[in-house]
């Protein structure tokens, strides 16, 4: 599931995340420098990102993805999304055994199906 950090912002939307049985289990910010970089006046919905995954939604797991950060963004960022110090990952390769697919679902199944993939 790919969501803004706006739409983390709706309370309906936030509200149907916890409704799901076992909750989040994995929060995934790609371009995450953008949280550091952004978020103080171009999209402010960044900033409330740490806060909102953490003590709204409470995924149990956060990953931070970014290929640009500097060192000041990177404590920024650990800062913001409350990440543990040995919880930083750097140089990390690129694996050939990870695949990026996508599933056509009909659409009176779309929402069963999203409910299951975000169990699990």
């Amino acid at each position: 599931l790919f969501v803004s950090p706006e739409r983390l912002l709706n309370e309906h939307f936030v509200n149907d995340l916890l409704n799901l049985q076992g909750g989040v289990s994995l929060a995934v910010i790609d371009e995450a420098h953008c949280v550091s970089e952004w978020s103080h006046n171009f999209r402010p919905a960044y900033h409330r990102l740490g806060r909102i995954l953490g003590d709204r939604v409470q995924a149990k797991t956060t990953l931070a993805l970014t290929a640009t950060a500097t060192k000041k963004t990177e404590l920024s960022l650990i800062k913001q999304l409350g990440i543990p110090s040995d919880g930083v990952l750097r140089n990390v390769r690129v694996r050939d055994n990870l695949i990026l697919s996508v599933m056509r679902v009909p659409e009176l199944a779309r929402e069963k199906t999203l409910l299951h993939m975000l169990k699990y």
